[in-house]
C-alpha cells in the first residue's frame, strides 16, 4: 500500500479484506448505520445509492500528513492523537451521541464558533453560549469513545484487529476534554494521550517508537473497530 492512497475495504463472501488483513464480515457495519443495507447490486443513478460517496470518505481517513504531525512534536511533549482521530480516522463517524452528524462536523462547528469575532450584533455572552453548547455536544460524543465500560469504547473492537498485525502492541487512550480559553479566543486541552506497551514493556517516548507501520496499524484498527457491529 502506497502512502499516497489508502485502500478501501472490499468484501468477499464472508470476510472484509484490507490488503493482507482479513476480518469476519461481522466486524463491519454500513457507514450510514443503515439496518436495511444490502449486498445486492443497486442502481447508482437512482440517487438512493451512497456507495460512491461513502467510498470517497474512506480515501482520506489516513494520510501521510496525519502521521507526520504526530512525529513533529517538541521535545518533552506528549504524543497527541486528537487530530489523527477527529480529522482523519473518525472524521465521518457518527452514532447516537453525534445526533445524526459526523464527528468531524461537530468539531468543525466548534472551530467555526470559536473563531467568530464579537461586535455589537454578536456579543461575548452570546458567543460563550454557542461555543459552550457546541463543545458540550462534541465532548459528550467524543469522550464516550474512551470510557472502558461504554458499548462505544473505541478500543473494544480495535484491539482484536490490531493484534492481527502482529506488532505485539498494547495501547490505552485517554481524552483530555476540549475547553475554551478564558477569553474564548481559542480551544485548549483537545488532546488524546496514548499509553503504549511493547512486548510487556512500557514505552516512555511513543512518538519515537511509533513508526509509520505501527501508527497505520493502530489507525486502521480503530477505523475498522469503530464501524464494527
Amino acid at each position: 500500500m502506497g502512502w499516497g492512497e489508502v485502500r478501501t475495504p472490499t468484501k468477499t463472501s464472508n470476510y472484509l479484506c484490507w490488503g493482507s488483513l482479513s476480518l469476519p464480515k461481522s466486524y463491519t457495519r454500513n457507514l450510514n448505520d443503515d439496518p436495511g443495507a444490502s449486498d445486492e447490486p443497486v442502481d447508482t443513478d437512482s440517487g438512493k445509492d451512497t456507495s460512491i460517496r461513502d467510498a470517497n470518505k474512506l480515501k482520506s481517513f489516513l494520510t501521510y500528513k496525519h502521521l507526520l504531525e504526530i512525529h513533529h512534536i517538541q521535545k518533552g511533549h506528549q504524543i497527541d492523537l486528537f487530530n489523527l482521530l477527529v480529522n482523519g480516522v473518525l472524521k465521518h463517524f457518527r452514532y447516537t451521541l453525534t445526533h445524526g452528524k459526523e464527528l468531524g462536523e461537530l468539531w468543525q462547528t466548534v472551530e467555526t464558533l470559536i473563531a467568530k469575532t464579537t461586535d455589537i450584533s454578536y456579543n461575548l455572552p452570546q458567543k460563550k453560549k454557542e461555543v459552550n453548547a457546541a463543545l458540550l455536544i462534541f465532548n459528550d460524543a467524543f469522550s464516550e469513545l474512551f470510557k472502558t465500560d461504554s458499548p462505544e469504547y473505541i478500543l473494544k473492537h480495535a484491539i482484536p484487529i490490531l493484534n492481527q498485525f502482529n506488532h505485539n502492541l498494547e495501547i490505552k487512550l485517554a481524552y483530555w476534554q476540549a475547553k475554551p480559553d478564558s477569553d474564548y479566543q481559542a480551544i485548549e486541552n483537545n488532546h488524546v494521550h496514548i499509553d503504549l506497551t511493547y512486548a510487556g514493556k512500557k514505552i516512555t517516548e511513543p512518538h519515537l517508537f511509533l513508526n509509520e507501520a505501527r501508527l497505520s496499524a493502530i489507525a486502521i484498527s480503530i477505523y475498522l473497530g469503530a464501524y464494527s457491529d
